[in-house]
């Protein structure tokens, strides 16, 4: 179980949600995530263990994140095909439960396809 406070840095002390509006609510417990204590707090998701993810980091240094997932229904991103949009703008909150309160982050992600074809999205 990763501690909840440690140096007066707030670190996860229940499982972080990843909310994608109409989508399951992807639920990623603390202890699932190592977390790198030096004079910040940062953790990396530990592999396979939340099936629609198949990576997710958070760093407080850097105040950022990144998530690689897998197939998730109901996000509204458009299939690939001869008429799919090349840029689509998917909403995105985390929450982070900790010690001292819950983290709210949220934000626009702009998700771009190389080809109106393409079936990968990236950042």
């Amino acid at each position: 179980m990763v501690p909840p406070l440690i140096t007066n840095v707030p670190v996860p002390s229940a499982e972080f949600v990843v909310l994608v509006p109409c989508a399951p609510m992807l639920r990623i417990p603390a202890f699932n995530v190592q977390a790198a204590v030096e004079r910040v707090v940062s953790g990396k998701m530990i592999g396979g263990r939340v099936a629609e993810l198949s990576k997710f980091a958070i760093s407080n240094e850097k105040k950022s994140f990144s998530l690689t997932t897998n197939a998730i229904s109901g996000t509204g991103i458009p299939l690939a095909s001869d008429q799919a949009p090349l840029v689509f703008n998917m909403p995105l909150i985390i929450d982070v439960p900790t010690a001292v309160g819950t983290f709210h982050f949220s934000t626009t992600v702009e998700l771009l396809r190389a080809s109106p074809t393409s079936k990968t999205l990236s950042r």
